[in-house]
Formats: structure tokens, C-alpha cells, sequence
């Protein structure tokens, strides 16, 4: 049996688990300490808040980014293979 337009109810789930799950501040407290850590070592100096702050808005930047990257792949497969109906 073949569920009808099966794709587009993965990419509805994708993007809702990314709004259900993906807590901004949260995120950002947990890998806050993380990124400081790599910095430092990285420049052999602690890194100032806002070169902490650039950072984690790029990791978030880069999340977003790739669930559209994925959402995009998905629709050109399905253009690809002409599976619209």
C-alpha cells in the first residue's frame, strides 16, 4: 500500500520537529562553554564575549540552513524521479 504524498508530510515533519525541538536559548547556554573552549585553544587567548556570540550565531545560522538545504534536496529528488502525486 502506498501512502499518498508521504512527501510532503516528511518534509512537514521535519520542519516541525525543528521548531518543536530546537530551543535558541537553550542551545545557545549549552554549547556557550563549548565554543569558548575551542576558541581559546584555537587563538591560545580567551575569546571576548562577541567573538563567542558571532560564533553561536553562525552555528544557529548554519542549522537553519541546513534543514532548507535538506527540504530542497528532498524536492529535486522528487522532481527528478516525478513523484508529485
Amino acid at each position: 500500500m502506498r501512502l499518498p504524498f508521504i512527501q510532503y508530510i516528511s518534509m512537514g515533519v521535519l520542519v516541525l520537529f525543528q521548531f518543536a525541538f530546537f530551543k535558541e536559548r537553550k542551545y545557545r547556554n549549552e554549547y556557550r562553554p563549548i565554543i569558548s573552549k575551542i576558541l581559546a585553544q584555537k587563538w591560545n587567548r580567551n575569546p571576548s564575549n562577541y567573538e563567542v556570540s558571532e560564533t553561536l550565531n553562525f552555528l544557529v545560522f548554519s542549522r537553519n540552513l541546513t534543514l532548507i538545504l535538506v527540504i530542497m534536496e528532498i524536492t529535486i529528488i522528487m522532481a527528478f524521479y516525478g513523484r508529485f502525486n
